[in-house]
């Protein structure tokens, strides 16, 4: 039988100080003043985990395909007068849109519920299963749907926890 994996604190606060940076660059990168769900997901691309990268390919889609529909996505409503990171929360250094912050919370339950590290592929799950509007509008650009990206997701999750 395998051994389910530890929760490791100091690990999920590496994977914080990794994740919100990265996704205030990709916020800043697709003219977002504040990252949003979707810039959460972008930068979970990046961990070294590698869960939210894989889930993508696990469901069939290019992850990069992701950032190039959600910077597009960013550009078409900026150019059509639409807001770009409504309203602005938090407190201190990180400010972050309320998707974000919503997302990001119901990882950290997850995470706490199921007494697991903090992986990427987390991210993707909250927000397919949530139906985070502009990651969910991202996933069927790619031609997969919210539900297909959480079990892929999910799947990742299962695989680094159970082995």
């Amino acid at each position: 039988m395998a051994r389910k994996k530890r929760r490791n604190r100091i690990g999920d606060i590496r994977t914080m100080n990794r994740l919100f940076p990265a996704a205030d660059v990709a916020a800043r990168s697709a003219g977002v003043p504040v990252a949003c769900a979707e810039h959460l997901i972008i930068a979970a691309l990046d961990l070294p985990d590698g869960t939210a990268r894989r889930a993508f390919i696990r469901a069939g889609v290019n992850p990069d395909d992701f950032t190039r529909i959600i910077n597009d996505m960013h550009a078409s409503s900026e150019g059509n007068g639409g807001s770009v990171g409504p309203e602005v929360k938090g407190r201190g250094p990180l400010k972050t849109e309320e998707s974000a912050q919503r997302v990001f919370k119901q990882v950290v339950d997850m995470v706490r519920t199921e007494r697991t590290q903090l992986y990427g592929a987390y991210l993707i799950l909250v927000s397919a299963e949530t139906g985070e509007p502009t990651p969910c509008s991202a996933f069927e650009a790619m031609g997969v749907t919210p539900d297909q990206m959480a079990v892929a997701a999910r799947a990742e999750i299962d695989e680094m926890v159970n082995g």
